[in-house]
């Protein structure tokens, strides 16, 4: 009976609770998460990604047509769709420069017009933090690109802020690439010091020797050593060979050089000059496309993008082709091309009698005033004879040193080739150096080697 009532009771117990937890109220729904930073509005997203495809693309054109003041002012409130459009125009910044100038200034104006309306918001936070890192980089990439550069150090202070963790999505491994290698461009074009090099082979080298090995990064890598010893040429002659006897086989390999890029191309021959001017043993050639003259007859070999400039013209009667260089607190060179007939004197009249070479008189004749260019004169010579170049085997000529008035060094030497064609020429070549030049010019002594008459096989 004990046993009956216990049990009876303890039922009871149960029942009673089970009804006392049917009645309490029941739990609260979980409480969902705050969004990281403001809810975006779709079709402002829609906008954003539009712009950002068009970026990507590089049609720097339509982007600016979608990139309107409206859109700007909307955008604005979207810190993510902000982001997408910023970080585009960081990665394609080198592209768009090259598509359209004009198209790239307008860009850059609403990019730092959309930097400025995230400034001003005041719901801001982390996301809007990260897009305006994005915006003031991008700003400052596509306008150093054209020449306006900032200090190293606030390149580094934004690369540092966007490729942080946290919200936003930090620049990637290989977006970092593109903004390096913009900073490689920037540096080649107006000339970072040597330290700003130094950061960027460190950074480069990081990803070189990744765990993925990037090989755009690898390729980047061997263009800043070929910078850092361009730099280091004229300061620090041993450390600089250091860098180019590793770079310049490297980039004359093929695999790095891109034929098509002219900039690439005049770095690599720059380099090379350094080298060579430095002592270095290579045997590697400039890339130095065929310049002829506007007449015809005679073709040579200049180095592409070392600073040469290649006029036509005409002087009276005469024909003339000239290339000069003008290398800022060094030198200048001159090279003057001519032709004359030998069925003419040294006065441009007919002869009489025999057809036969002219060049002592044309020597002759122009001897007096070439030496008047010299004030003081240190050197005379006029037995510049024998084989001037491979297709050149005879060659008659004279060599004038000393001082200008203003006490600038000048050496002119002057050439008289005598010409294979039946035609019967007598080719002069003309060429004055000023200022701290050296006797022996590697891109000079290309230009010079590689003078020959058009047609020729030598």
């Amino acid at each position: 009976m004990r046993f009956a009532t216990a049990a009876w009771m303890l039922g009871a117990v149960l029942v009673g609770r089970g009804f006392v937890l049917a009645d309490d109220p029941p739990a609260p729904p979980p409480v969902p998460a705050a969004p990281a930073g403001p809810v975006e509005d779709r079709e402002h997203r829609k906008r954003a990604e539009a712009i950002a495809t068009e970026i990507l693309k590089v049609h720097p054109h339509s982007a600016v047509d979608l990139f309107t003041d409206p859109a700007i002012l909307d955008i604005a409130g979207a810190p993510r769709a902000a982001t997408l459009i910023l970080r585009a125009a960081v990665v394609r910044a080198q592209r768009i420069e090259a598509n359209s100038l004009d198209a790239a200034i307008k860009l850059t104006e609403r990019l730092n017009e959309l930097t400025e309306s995230l400034g001003y918001r005041t719901d801001n936070g982390p996301l809007y933090d990260r897009a305006i890192a994005f915006g003031k980089l991008a700003v400052l990439v596509h306008t150093g690109l054209r020449g306006k550069i900032s200090s190293m150090d606030q390149w580094l202070e934004l690369l540092t802020a966007v490729r942080k963790d946290g919200p936003g999505d930090p620049l990637t491994a290989t977006e970092s690439i593109a903004v390096l290698a913009t900073l490689v461009v920037t540096g080649a074009r107006y000339g970072f010091d040597v330290k700003a090099w130094g950061y960027l082979a460190d950074e480069l080298d990081v990803f070189a020797k990744g765990k993925t090995g990037d090989p755009e990064a690898k390729r980047l890598a061997v263009w800043v050593d070929l910078e850092r010893g361009i730099q280091l040429a004229h300061t620090d002659a041993e450390a600089s060979k250091v860098h180019l006897l590793r770079a310049l086989p490297l980039v004359a390999s093929g695999s790095i050089l891109d034929e098509r890029v002219d900039r690439m191309i005049g770095r690599y021959n720059i380099g090379l000059t350094a080298a060579l001017e430095a002592g270095v043993a290579l045997t590697v050639d400039y890339r130095a496309p065929p310049f002829s003259c506007r007449w015809g007859w005679l073709v040579t070999r200049v180095p592409a993008g070392t600073g040469w400039t290649a006029v036509n013209a005409t002087e009276g009667d005469q024909q003339m082709s000239t290339l000069s260089r003008v290398r800022e607190g060094r030198d200048k060179t001159t090279i003057r091309l001519a032709a004359f007939s030998w069925a003419k004197l040294a006065d441009g009249t007919a002869k009489r009698g025999p057809v036969t070479d002219n060049a002592e008189a044309l020597i002759a004749a122009a001897y007096p005033g070439r030496l008047a260019q010299v004030a003081t004169v240190t050197k005379e010579s006029k037995s510049l004879s024998g084989r001037f170049s491979k297709s050149f085997g005879v060659s008659q000529g004279y060599e004038i040193r000393g001082q200008k008035v203003d006490g600038t060094s000048i050496r002119l030497r002057d050439w008289y080739l005598k010409s294979t064609n039946p035609a019967k020429w007598t080719f002069v070549l003309q060429l004055d150096q000023e200022g701290v030049f050296r006797d022996d010019d590697p891109e000079l002594r290309t230009i010079l080697d590689g003078l020959r008459e058009t047609g020729a096989t030598k």
